[in-house]
């Protein structure tokens, strides 16, 4: 009977264990940035348009 008592213990603090794993990976995505722009803008230089003219404009 003991054995079964800690095979149950042991199995509940896994599951709380795997919910706070959980709990916690979904707020880490949450905060997660789509598009990160910041990093875009420091790669290729600032978003604004260089230009007015359209592209096929200007042959």
């Amino acid at each position: 009977k003991e054995t079964n008592e800690i095979s149950k213990s042991t199995y509940s603090l896994y599951i709380q264990n795997c919910k706070k794993k959980i709990e916690y990976s979904c707020q880490v995505w949450w905060h997660m940035p789509i598009i990160p722009a910041t990093l875009e803008t420091e790669a290729r230089g600032s978003l604004t348009p260089r230009n007015s003219v359209p592209a096929w404009t200007t042959k």
